[in-house]
Order: C-alpha cells, then structure tokens, then sequence
C-alpha cells in the first residue's frame, strides 16, 4: 500500500513537471520575460529593486533570453533583485521552478526566496553554474495565513547571474507529501578534523557524508559535490554513494568551500544544494590554546554566562516574563533607531524604561548600534552624542550590530571607525559582532555572536579573531524560517553541545516564535520545549564559568562511540555536559562512578537519577543532557 501511494506522488510529480514545461496554469506573470518592457532593464509585470545599496552600481537588463543581474562595484554590495507580489492559497503546496546560470565562482551570494505569512521566509540559494540549470522545489503555505506573499529573484555578489523561466504551480500534494519528493540534504564532515584541518594531519581526504540518505533515496536521485579551492578554480571531488571526498593535496592554506548538490536522476532538475566551509592551518600562531575559550566579562571583570533572548522592541513584550523563565540578556532592536538626534522622545523613553525595568528584575540589555552610523562612511562620529543616552545605565549589558559585513558588504574602515568610536566614548562596554569569523573584523569587534554547530567553530573563531573573543551561541532560526516546532531534544542540545564545544553564552532568536502564530504556527507546541529548557539552564548557568577545580571523583568519567562531554564545578557541585551531536550516525555512551551520599539530577528534565554506584547513560545523536552531582 505504501509502495502505491508513493508510485501515485512520484507520477503526480512528473505530471506537475511537465504541466510547467509546458507553460499552462503558471502562476508567476511573464515568467519568461517575452513582454516587451515597460521601462529600460525592467521586465514587464516584474519590479526592480537595490535595497540598501548606498550607491553601489549595479547592472540589470534582459540579455540572451534570461534576465542579468549582478553588482559592478566593490563596496555596498548589498542585494539587487526582481520581484513580483503573489496571491497564494492557504494550506496548499506549490512547486516552484526556475532556471539560472552563473559565473563559476564559489564568491556567488544569490537566491530566489518568498517572503511572506505562511512560508515566511523561503529560500533556495544559487550556486555557480556555468550552463544553464533547472532548480526545482516545494513548499507548503500554512492554513492560518492571508497567503500574500512576494517573490524576488536577488544576486548579492559581484559575478554575473542570470534567471529565466520562472513558474509557479498549485499541486495536490499534501505537505506530508513534500519529503518524499526532495529529500533533507545536509552534508557533514566525517570527523571535526575534515573541516578544521591541523598542520599534524595524516588524512589523504577530507571526507563527508550526506547523513539520513536512504538507499531508496540513492536510486532516485543523484549526489554531485564540487570543491573550490579559490572562488574562481572547482575541482569535481569523487562521490560513492553517500560520502564526499576531497583529496586533501587539493585543500590550500586558508578557507575553502565545498558545495554538495543534489539532482532528480529523473529529468536532472537542481533539487536541493549544501555548502561548508573547510578551514587549514599550516601553521598554528604561537600562543593560541584551543582548550581554553575566553569567557564573556562585566564591566567590573567578574566573568559572566549570558542566556539572552531577541526580544523585539522595548514596549512590546514584558522583561518579567522572561527573566523568570531564565534570560538574564534582553536582546531589543528599537535602540537601532536615531531617536536621540531625531527628538524620539517617546521611543527614548521606552528604552530607557526597558533598562530600568531589567535593572529592577537583575537583568541586562544588549541595545543595536543605529545602522546609518556603524554603516555609512564618516557617520561614526555622531556616535558619542547617541552613547550618552545609554551608557551609563547599570543594566546596559553592550552593544551591538547585525551582519554588517557578511550580508551588507559595509567596507572595513567605516566598521573600524565606528568600533573605535564606541570603544573611546565607552571603554567599560562591549560590542558584539553578528558575523562570521572574518580575520579583517578582528579588531572591529569584542565578542562574535554565531552559530556554534561543531567542535571546530569557536576554534575557527579563536583562530580568526582571536584567542580573547567570547564566542556566543545563537539559534532558533530554524523555528522563524520553517515555521516548525523544533523538539525537546533539539532545543535542548543548542544548550548543551555549543557549551562542550566552547561557546560561553547562548541566545535564542526570537521571541516572536513563542507567541505569535504569524510568526509560528505552532508556538504553543514550542513554547514550552524552548522555555522549559532556558529555565532550567539558567538556574546553573553561571556554574559553567565559575572555575572551581575538577573533584577527584570526575576522573572516572567515561564515554564510548560519538559521546562528547565537558564537567564544571561550581561551590560543591559538578555538571556534566554530554550529548552527540545531530549530524552523527551512531549515539554513544557516559559513564561514571559518583561518590555515596551525592545526589544526581537531569537539569533540564527536572528529574533525578539513581545514586546506585555506577551511572551509565546512552544516548542517541541529537540528543544531550546536563547532570548535576551535589
């Protein structure tokens, strides 16, 4: 029975497939771009769009039968696009097809994406393509959602890139259909070796595998991976069933990009794609000790553990609620707004009556620098006059900026003089950065706020920035893009393994995913997996950089198969962070011998364990525990 209804979907699919080639029934306006334009390097029915460009020069024009995109210059590459506002049903699926093609180079920043209620945010991100390619996707709209949405076809990089026929198709699948047809595709390094590669290594590869892939999988689509060395030079690695390998002769000093990509054996169509990042050292720098990350640092010196929260605005959301279930870091975004030059006296006050309020509650909060003075050149020096409104209020925790450089392309020197500004007006605060680990941000910031989704990202972090720079774990955007209700184990584990790895703070992002079913449908099926955990992790968290010695007793600790662990004491008591991280196959196992009379507890389940001589504890990959011995 099973069989025949996945026969039905398959056949359903080819029929959409070849209902789009055809041309019938497509939802998109000219997707073709065969109608004359309405004005110069405009498709008829489309809009062009330069968000955030600050002057940076772009080219758009119809040209070969596709549409050209791409930015001509080298500052404020931010992104170009096209778009076209759409009309969809609630709780139906749609598939979603295009064709595109590229200059070869890894540096290529491009995506096609809805943005709306419903889908929200949905992506699918180019990679280069020299030939023309097909890229085919589907998606779901939710059922509680007006169903306007806006498509936009956007290059965010300086390489040419060019789209054509665009399509857009109503189906009858169900979103439990949607599986089934594309798969998950996610590409893992083997071993944390394969990807931060030290100068001892003896591998011949760096080898990956595309995880959760069945074999039915295998005969219904096919695995390609290319490997670019520099932006500009591919080398097509070799693929055997599910593993990648990249002959490790070919992987330079520096950072490099693997780029996994899967296609429908049926009709070749792009199905999904994967990039990651590969990092060598040749040589490691003098000084850097891997085994010990900075911690994060009030203004007095006493070393801190921030559970933060994005919050939204200041008036919006109420502080009480979330310090009690554990946050002790309010994230705001209302301060990026110049309400002190602007005469905002009522958004200065909301503000200030936030911090006051945190104050109150033993909170802090993390204000946004206002963008046109941290991204324009020579705004920086109207800084000090905007500090003086916050920075002498005692719960003020930093400052910070977005992806000012990863996504807004801002050039380096207008980041450094706005960093050095704050940092001469107000020494006794820092600035956290949302960035990747950019060497040339290394003195732009104090403390990278990143996904730390492996063992070798704060390394890459240490290494990059710096051995003093804090790395603070994020996540939760998973919830705000797929709309889902992540589970248990899975918020569990972002406060978990990032703490094993190295991270020394955890954020949550964002508030709105716990109580807005616009936001997410399912907020009150996660809120409590998101709220449970914080709660209970922030009632130890301060423990894990108290730095109180090891008890004897710890060395009986051990592990078996892909368990990880890191113990801190803490005033008599010993936690024990252990789990296995998501991307593994297999789980592994944790045991120790606690001394009689201790008692053990699982933090963040609330429940004890039997103090009976030996514990042992298995656990599966994306799982992970704290357990407390006092």
């Amino acid at each position: 029975m099973k069989f025949r209804n996945l026969l039905k979907i398959l056949s359903l699919a080819a029929a959409i497939g070849a209902a789009a080639a055809d041309g019938g029934g497509n939802l998109i306006r000219n997707g073709t771009f065969s109608k004359p334009c309405r004005l110069p390097g405009i498709p008829h029915e489309w809009e062009v769009q330069r968000p955030n460009t600050k002057g940076g020069e772009t080219e758009t024009k119809l040209d070969g039968g596709g549409f050209l995109l791409y930015f001509t210059g080298p500052e404020y590459v931010d992104q170009i696009r096209i778009k076209q506002s759409l009309k969809l049903e609630p709780g139906k699926v749609y598939e979603f097809q295009y064709d595109y093609r590229s200059r070869l180079d890894a540096g290529l920043k491009a995506d096609a994406t809805f943005w709306g209620t419903g889908v929200f945010m949905r992506s699918w991100w180019q990679v280069p393509s020299e030939k023309w390619t097909t890229v085919r996707g589907l998606f779901a709209m939710a059922d509680n959602v007006d169903g306007n949405v806006i498509l936009t076809l956007q290059n965010r990089s300086r390489i040419k890139l060019w789209y054509r026929n665009i399509i857009l198709k109503p189906t009858e699948l169900a979103k439990e259909d949607i599986p089934k047809l594309i798969p998950e595709f996610k590409v893992h390094s083997v071993e944390s070796d394969d990807v931060f590669i030290l100068p001892d290594t003896k591998k011949k590869s760096a080898d990956f595998i595309v995880n959760g892939f069945s074999d039915e999988n295998l005969k219904k689509f096919r695995i390609e991976a290319d490997y670019y060395p520099t932006p500009e030079r591919m080398v097509r690695c070799r693929v055997a069933g599910r593993n990648i390998f990249v002959p490790m002769s070919a992987v330079p000093d520096g950072e490099s990009t693997l780029i996994g990509k899967l296609y429908s054996k049926a009709d070749n169509a792009l199905i999904a794609t994967a990039q990651v990042r590969l990092q060598r050292v040749m040589k490691l720098p003098a000084g850097v000790d891997f085994s010990t990350p900075a911690d994060v640092r009030l203004e007095d010196g006493r070393k801190f553990f921030p559970v933060g929260i994005y919050a939204g605005n200041g008036w919006n959301f109420s502080p009480a609620e979330l310090v009690k279930n554990g946050f002790n870091v309010i994230h705001t975004y209302a301060t990026n707004r110049r309400d002190v030059d602007k005469g905002d006296e009522e958004g200065r006050a909301r503000n200030l009556k936030l911090l006051d309020d945190a104050r109150k509650l033993g909170a802090r909060v993390m204000v946004q620098l206002p963008h046109d003075y941290t991204e324009k050149a020579g705004e920086s020096a109207r800084l000090p006059h905007w500090l003086d409104v916050y920075k002498d209020h005692p719960a003020l925790f930093g400052y910070y900026v977005d992806e000012t450089r990863s996504i807004k392309n801002t050039p380096y020197p207008v980041i450094k003089a706005a960093y050095d500004a704050v940092r001469r007006h107000d020494p006794a605060h820092k600035w956290f950065s949302y960035e990747g680990p950019d060497p040339n941000l290394r003195d732009s910031m104090d403390a990278i706020i990143y996904g730390v989704t492996g063992p070798e990202a704060v390394k890459l972090c240490m290494l990059n920035l710096g051995p003093d720079k804090p790395v603070i774990h994020c996540y939760g955007q998973k919830d705000f893009m797929a709309q889902s209700a992540t589970s248990l184990d899975y918020n569990q584990s972002n406060f978990v393994m990032p703490v094993i790895w190295g991270a020394r703070g955890i954020f949550y992002f964002t508030y709105s995913n716990l109580r807005d079913r616009k936001v997410n449908p399912r907020c009150a099926e996660l809120k409590p997996r998101v709220l449970d955990t914080a709660r209970r992790f922030g009632e130890i968290s301060q423990s894990i950089v108290a730095g109180d010695p090891l008890p004897k007793w710890s060395d009986t600790v051990k592990t078996t198969g892909k368990l990880e662990y890191k113990a801190f004491a803490d005033q008599g008591a010993c936690y024990i962070f252990c789990g296995v991280a998501a991307d593994k196959e297999t789980g592994g196992t944790l045991t120790f011998t606690p001394p009689a009379g201790k008692r053990l507890r699982d933090v963040l389940n609330d429940r004890p364990y039997p103090n009976t001589g030996e514990l042992k504890l298995e656990l599966s990959p994306g799982q992970a525990r704290i357990i407390e011995v006092k």
